[in-house]
């Protein structure tokens, strides 16, 4: 314990230890925390720590909430910036309020440029543009309570007018039931990021969703590796980027 407190002085103090396993337990700091559904800020953070990039760039389709169950708000906290994309307006209003220097978007992202019917659930992290799955929720038992057009933009075009025409290091998709739609719309030989965390298993009320194996399979064809799995979400890094 005294040895631990020494090293903790000597950090606060800027002088260098030159212990390994201190230094391995000041890196598997106990206090991390975690804003995402399953952890999953964590890991992939983790996966750039590993790669020596403590700062990097983000793109979060389908954000929701700026802080509750939010997969990037972590490294906001930390001083890493990026785009959300969320079409419900009041999440908008909260984005910009709690994370001003982030680029927040009131839009949807889809394969085409225009605009989308947006089915709005009584839960909000169950909003969808897609109809079928709409369908798919009030047979479980979820209610819509309102259809509202709103302007989508292809997540090309989203990257090219925020990102300088640079991939951002990590996507983010939980686009509910239009995942792999948005997949298949990335132009991958322009915009390759480093990490990509998509939702990859159906909604069950009763939490035995079926992972969805053509959008694994659709990301490793594009020389990804499958890193982790949630359950929820599936997380893939480049291979070229972690196998070196």
């Amino acid at each position: 314990m005294l040895q631990r407190i020494k090293n903790r002085v000597k950090s606060i103090l800027g002088l260098k230890n030159n212990n390994p396993q201190n230094e391995r337990e000041e890196y598997l700091n106990p206090q991390k925390i975690s804003f995402s559904q399953s952890g999953e800020d964590l890991i992939v953070d983790y996966i750039f720590k590993v790669r020596g990039l403590d700062t990097f760039s983000y793109l979060d389709i389908g954000a929701n909430h700026p802080s509750y169950i939010n997969n990037t708000y972590a490294f906001y906290l930390k001083g890493c910036r990026g785009v959300n994309i969320e079409p419900n307006p009041k999440m908008i209003e909260k984005f910009k309020a709690l994370r001003p220097k982030d680029i927040s978007i009131e839009a949807g992202a889809a394969k085409e440029n225009g605009e989308l019917i947006y089915y709005q659930m009584e839960t909000p992290e169950l909003n969808t543009f897609s109809k079928e799955h709409a369908g798919y929720m009030v047979e479980r038992g979820h209610t819509i309570i309102r259809e509202i057009s709103i302007p989508v933009y292809t997540i090309n075009h989203i990257i090219e007018n925020n990102f300088k025409g640079l991939s951002p290091n990590v996507i983010f998709i939980d686009a509910e039931g239009m995942d792999l739609v948005l997949l298949k719309s990335i132009d991958f030989d322009r915009f390759k990021p480093e990490v990509l965390c998509v939702e990859s298993v159906t909604y069950e009320t009763n939490g035995r969703g079926v992972k969805d194996t053509e959008l694994i399979e659709y990301i490793t064809a594009k020389d990804y590796m499958l890193y982790a799995d949630t359950n929820i979400n599936s997380i893939f890094v480049r291979k070229d980027f972690w196998l070196v």
